[in-house]
């Protein structure tokens, strides 16, 4: 079968496990709000376990296809490129197998594809852009590597590196190497690309495959990176980077933690201690304007919604978020 023909990743969240309907009793370490001390924390933050949801859409879950843009107009108008190396003998006994794979940035209007050409002993590897003018071979730098992100808010490119994983950041001009901001050797840097509802963007490695604290990258003009720390002791997990609707404060979710922007640095606010854990919601999302998570009790398989969100008098703040004192939340152990 042709390859698809569009270079969008598919997001596919991890479905909700079935749980024994049951509530857990949590010990928190908090203080009770009266309506007169809600008006002098209205700019903090808060947990609580009340909160509206309703499923997320298939649609939501897929990130759309796109069509191909009209310099082109049909798969077949495309450069003649393999998968693999193809010389005329197999090229005679049709053993070559066509590609029509590439990735397009509406950014730069141009597509990205690559593959091998057709000659008399095999071999061939080129990596095109096409554009509505010309077509022709991509800088050096990006020779191989892979699409990651199409970026308008910096009117380029985001590409990896196929083998040094590098983030090579293009703007139709010139490639920016931001590997050089990387505080740990590039091979060891597993990097995702990430951008928040607060329409900041990130590089984030999490550190697993190395045993090391999650590297946190914001990634601005210029381009630039700048590091945000997080804690020494976080470390093999995932995480997730977050903002509530209309604020730029990213917060980090991990299995055991989280994680709040204070000053440039990403401090703990809460720890759930074992047997709970956090989980991300699969296929629900919050109604109001808050960031939903779930916290799973490992023994008992119940699992509770908590929804971070502003202090104010109408969110049933349960927990406080101090990021100064952080909050450890662990199961009440049974009589």
């Amino acid at each position: 079968m042709p390859d698809r023909f569009m270079a969008k990743k598919l997001y596919f969240s991890m479905p909700r496990l079935p749980v024994i309907k049951a509530v857990s009793i949590l010990i928190v370490s908090t203080i009770a709000i009266s309506d007169s001390a809600v008006a002098e924390v209205l700019n903090k933050y808060c947990l609580s376990r009340v909160g509206q949801t309703e499923p997320i859409e298939e649609s939501e879950r897929v990130i759309p296809q796109y069509p191909i843009p009209p310099f082109i107009g049909s798969v077949d108008n495309l450069p003649e490129l393999y998968r693999k190396s193809c010389n005329a003998f197999s090229r005679f006994f049709d053993a070559c197998t066509r590609k029509t794979f590439f990735t397009y940035s509406s950014t730069l209007e141009r597509a990205f594809f690559q593959g091998y050409r057709p000659t008399t002993w095999g071999g061939g590897f080129v990596h095109l852009e096409i554009s509505e003018e010309e077509t022709k071979s991509v800088p050096s730098e990006l020779v191989n590597s892979g699409f990651e992100e199409d970026i308008p808010a910096l009117n380029g490119v985001l590409f990896k590196g196929r083998f040094k994983k590098e983030a090579l950041f293009y703007d139709g001009n010139e490639v920016t190497d931001l590997s050089r901001y990387f505080s740990r050797p590039r091979e060891e840097f597993h990097w995702f690309f990430k951008e928040t509802s607060g329409n900041r963007l990130f590089l984030v490695d999490v550190g697993t495959r190395s045993n090391l604290s999650p590297l946190v990258m914001e990634l601005n003009p210029g381009p630039s990176l700048i590091s945000i720390p997080v804690p020494d002791d976080v470390k093999n997990t995932w995480l997730d980077l977050l903002s509530l609707p209309n604020d730029s404060r990213i917060w980090g979710i991990t299995r055991n933690n989280i994680l709040a922007e204070v000053e440039g640095k990403l401090p703990k606010v809460l720890t759930v201690s074992s047997p709970l854990y956090i989980v991300i919601p699969g296929f629900i999302k919050p109604v109001d304007e808050s960031i939903l998570f779930e916290v799973r009790n490992e023994d008992t398989e119940s699992i509770t919604n908590y929804f971070l969100r502003e202090t104010s008098p109408t969110a049933n703040c349960e927990i406080m978020l101090d990021e100064e004192q952080p909050v450890l939340l662990n199961p009440e152990l049974n009589n």
